[in-house]
Formats: structure tokens, sequence, C-alpha cells
């Protein structure tokens, strides 16, 4: 339901996404037949519980499992770990399920949000080609907080079903932002230290969160990271837009090997820092900015 603030060190990612392709569950979910639930078709709807990285279509048919499940979960300190609950709406009702609300009665912090179900979105690279044998490719979805899908859909008419970018948005809204969060990707990759300093400047006076910048950050070097494993074809979402994506053959120039694992390093020390004390966030980012332009690592 929130998105997570978690930065891997290279092995777990790694890890991460071996998972991802060995499962097929988790790239393609089951389709699952709704008269295998029995009487249970006969109830209003249905609660379930799925595991948050596994994709849940509007119309997704939950399994006995999931049905039976409690909704768990293991939270540390200072840190979010998301819960997804599912409600399917059995067939067999003959009215639509409306004004859904979810209310969580917990003194811990915790914030509400739902997937977004788009049927017109684009396939993913992962899925092209790909036979999933009883199952189909799972499609994007969006994560919106509380009741901000309406200004999804109005968005969605504005572009005339052309997809929901930042591209797209700027000429919305016109943004009044001078920079990009992209601007600080192609700046730092190609170490311009004064010109990133500025725009880093720039994004916090704007509020930009630092979650933000750091996670955008990450994707930049995870995709300069994979070009040096010499895997330089993106696989599913790669977080980066197709400017910064054009110059990846020019910024792995820029860069060693063991930089890029450094680069990782020090973008998980910055976000432990920024969740565990009271420095600012130009404290946190600036001197991130010296350490991979200069290539000064302690």
């Amino acid at each position: 339901m929130h998105i997570p603030k978690l930065f891997f060190s290279v092995a777990a990612y790694l890890i991460y996404i071996y998972s991802i392709f060995a499962h097929s569950d988790i790239i393609a979910p089951e389709v699952n037949r709704e008269d295998k639930l029995n009487s249970q078709q006969d109830a209003p709807f249905i609660v379930y519980a799925r595991d948050y990285i596994q994709p849940c279509f509007a119309d997704y048919v939950p399994n006995q499992t999931e049905i039976e499940s409690l909704f768990t979960t293991g939270v540390a300190q200072n840190e979010y770990e998301p819960v997804q609950v599912g409600i399917y709406v059995p067939s067999r009702r003959k009215y639509p399920l409306r004004n859904v609300s979810l209310t969580i009665n917990s003194n811990i912090r915790h914030e509400i949000g739902c997937l977004y179900y788009l049927e017109t979105a684009r396939s993913r690279q992962l899925d092209q080609g790909q036979d999933y044998e009883g199952r189909r490719p799972a499609m994007p979805v969006y994560l919106t907080p509380e009741n901000r899908i309406n200004e999804i859909e109005k968005i969605s008419l504005m572009l005339r079903g052309e997809e929901i970018n930042e591209d797209n948005m700027e000429q919305i809204e016109g943004f009044d932002r001078v920079f990009q969060i992209w601007h600080l990707q192609d700046s730092l990759a190609k170490k311009e230290l004064q010109n990133s300093l500025g725009i880093c400047c720039s994004l916090i006076e704007y509020q930009t969160p630092i979650p933000r910048i750091l996670v955008n950050l990450v994707y930049l070097y995870q995709q300069i990271l994979f070009r040096k494993m010499r895997q330089p074809k993106p696989i599913g979402f790669t977080g980066i837009n197709k400017i910064i994506s054009s110059n990846m053959s020019r910024y792995e120039q820029e860069y060693s090997y063991i930089e890029i694992i450094q680069v990782l390093k020090e973008l998980r020390k910055v976000d432990i820092l920024s969740k565990s004390t009271s420095l600012s966030d130009n404290s946190l980012l600036q001197p991130l900015i010296v350490k991979i332009c200069k290539n000064l690592y302690v």
C-alpha cells in the first residue's frame, strides 16, 4: 500500500531480481476459476491477502489460500513495509461495489493507497515474447495515495489515452520547476559537479522528497551497473526516461565497475542517514554529489 523506502546493496538487489525471474507466479499471476470459490460466490465481496510483490488485476480471482490468509508483516524501526489488501466482487452480485474505504486502527504510523488498474497500459518489455502457460503477463498498475484515482482518470482523459509520464505531465500542468530529477541524473552521470549541486539545490527548494531523489539515482546507477556486467538491454521497468537511456553508453565510460559499487553503497548510506538523523537534505546530498563526481570514497 505504501511504496517502501528501501535501498538494497548490490548483492541483495541481484538476489531480488533473480527471485522475480525465477518464479512465474510473481511475473505472471495465475488465472483462477471463480467456480472454485464454491459457496463464497454468494458473498457480496471477498477480502483476501496477496503478496505485495505479486501483480493484482482488477478482475483477479483469489485462490483459497489467499482468502484464508491473515494480514501479517514484519517492520523494522524507521522503515515502511507494504501490505496488499484485495477485494474481489463475485459475478453473481447484481450491483457493483461502491464507496469502498479501508481503515486501519493502529497507533503505528501508516498510509493507505489504491492500486489503479489501467487496461490501456503498455505491456512490459519483460513479458514480450514470453508464453506463460495457464497464466497471463502482468500489466502495469499505478500506486496512488488514498482518493487520487479520480485525478488520474481526469489526466488520462486530457491526454486522450496516451501514457501518463513526466513529459506529458509537463505539457498539461506547465511545471514551474526549472529542473526535473532526470536533469540531476544526467548531470551526475556525467560527473558535472557544479551543475549537479545547482540542480540538487533547486529540487530541494521545490520540496522534492529526498527518497524520490535517491531512488531515481539508484535506478540510474543500477542500469550503468548492468551495462558493466554485459547486460546492456534493459529488462522491465528501469526508472529512467528515454533521454537518460540514450546516453547510457556515455555514462558508462565515466565509471569503473568498482566506482558503481561504491556509488550504490553511498546511496544506501545516505538513505539510512535520512531516516535516522536530523541532517538537512542538502547536508546529505551535497557530500554525496562531491564523492560521486570526484570519485572520493572513504
